[in-house]
């Protein structure tokens, strides 16, 4: 037997093989990418093998291949390398749809029109392998049993290679079911078709227009968490758009109300109510129990996911406060504490401030208008009210604990994340953010000043025609790189 006769059907057997096990990959698992690439690749270095034994094959023109064998090599070659051309093809618009869902839209219809082409490639391939495998037959068994088994052999494969494309296409499409269901893989003739790219999964899913980003991924098999079961009243399916906002519709009703409620960002949106035009990625951002428990405490109306706002930010610090406290009861420094809060809140209601977090003596306040540049001179006139307020609870130290009380002020100006903080159950509004931090050190340095008011430049810029400055000093503030100039407040123009 001809050393060709064995080489070239086992290469060319393999190949096949491997394709329809990259097409059975990709039919099955949406999680096989890697699988689905390595057997398309293997099956490329196959088929290439096969063509180069046909090539040598061809062109020694020796008794392996004797008469009728050459016509049917030259046909069986010039298959292999347009199978080759077209597995070339796949591979690379896979990869480019891969790399970048952008080329979606414009590469999917030819990578679907090559998929049908190298299976009937394939096909042709088989039958000319089967050829070769029925003269290595021959000599084994009769011609009928070798009739038959070629019909029986490229019949399956050919049936083989139908089904497993067509499993392939409906990979491609959403299911059409509701949330949670389970369904035949469907999508409507003519249907405009574009990719959901989902973080954390690192999956893209094809959808239509008429499809929710819940009903996308859950029919992909996504755990995409919905408490409620898809209705809009919890916030637990949420999305962050990283890309593709302008391919969403406007809220509706029911997500705009979720929505308000919990001041979302408009690139934070509910998949369940979601309907996108276009091709999107988004990042889930509730993946576990832990998630769930705080989504359902967010939902609460005094609570809110994190949000970017520009604001004013205010740390105020009683002078002294540590000696003052260790001459005095526990009780009784609670009990001051408390009426020194009672007076600092009526200061910053007066001026639109929220007190954010009391750390013992310290007070971090809130300013927020909408307009950043009134947030700053609310919490200017406020840091000047400060002392008015102070007049009244002095006498009542002085009394009462045979001491004065006095505060420093630290005022700064930018974007902080606002949100919900803390244990479930005991969360409250806070700001995080550098500018935060900066506010603190600014405070802190009115100790090395000698002031009681002092602000940033961020927050002079917006108030500089209506207050009176004292010193302006330039600092190195602790923890903060390079001199910050810091203006004392000392009145009101």
């Amino acid at each position: 037997m001809s050393t060709y006769l064995w080489i070239h059907p086992v290469l060319s057997g393999g190949a096949i093989g491997l394709i329809l096990l990259a097409y059975a990959l990709k039919a099955t698992a949406h999680k096989a990418r890697t699988a689905h690439y390595a057997a398309g690749a293997g099956a490329l270095v196959l088929m290439l093998a096969t063509i180069g034994v046909a090539l040598w094959a061809v062109a020694r023109h020796s008794n392996e291949a004797a008469d009728p064998f050459p016509p049917v090599i030259t046909i069986h070659l010039i298959v292999g390398i347009i199978a080759a051309l077209l597995m070339t093809g796949q591979a690379a618009l896979g990869g480019l749809m891969r790399l970048d869902t952008g080329n979606i839209p414009q590469m999917r219809p030819l990578h679907a029109v090559l998929a049908p082409v190298l299976a009937m490639a394939v096909t042709v391939q088989a039958g000319l392998g089967l050829t070769v495998l029925y003269e290595i037959a021959s000599s084994i068994l009769p011609d009928p049993v070798r009739a038959l088994g070629a019909v029986i052999v490229l019949g399956g494969l050919m049936i083989a290679v139908r089904q497993l494309i067509n499993r392939q296409e409906r990979t491609f499409k959403a299911i059409d079911a509701e949330p949670g269901a389970t369904g035949a893989i469907a999508l409507a003739e003519g249907a405009d078709t574009f990719h959901i790219s989902y973080v954390p999964d690192d999956l893209s899913v094809v959808t239509t227009t008429d499809r929710s980003i819940l009903q996308t991924s859950l029919q992909a098999g996504i755990p995409h968490t919905h408490v409620c079961g898809g209705n809009a009243r919890c916030s637990t399916c949420r999305v962050l758009v990283l890309d593709g906002l302008e391919q969403l519709p406007p809220r509706n009703q029911a997500e705009q109300v979720l929505a308000d409620r919990l001041s979302f960002e408009p690139w934070i949106r509910l998949a369940c109510q979601t309907r996108p035009q276009g091709t999107i990625r988004v990042r889930r951002l509730v993946l576990d129990e832990d998630d769930v428990a705080i989504a359902n405490q967010l939902g609460r109306p005094s609570q809110t996911i994190g949000v970017e706002r520009e604001v004013a930010v205010m740390f105020v610090d009683i002078r002294g406060f540590t000696t003052f406290a260790e001459s005095l009861p526990p009780y009784d420094v609670v009990h001051a504490l408390n009426r020194y809060y009672r007076a600092m809140g009526r200061v910053f209601d007066r001026y639109n401030g929220t007190i954010a977090n009391t750390m013992g003596d310290g007070l971090l306040v809130l300013f927020q208008a909408g307009d950043v540049a009134v947030a700053a001179w609310n919490a200017v006139q406020a840091a000047l009210a400060i002392e008015d307020a102070l007049v009244e609870v002095r006498p009542y130290f002085l009394s009462l604990y045979g001491d004065m009380v006095d505060v420093g002020v630290g005022i700064h100006a930018g974007s902080v994340v606002l949100g919900s903080v803390g244990a479930v159950g005991s969360q409250q509004m806070t700001a995080i953010g550098d500018v935060v931090n900066t506010a603190s050190r600014i405070e802190s340095a009115n100790k090395q000043a000698g002031t009681r008011i002092l602000i940033s430049d961020a927050v002079f810029a917006y108030v500089q025609d209506r207050i009176v400055v004292g010193q302006t000093v330039q600092l190195k503030l602790k923890g903060k790189t390079g001199e910050f100039v810091l203006r004392e407040v000392i009145g009101l123009l």
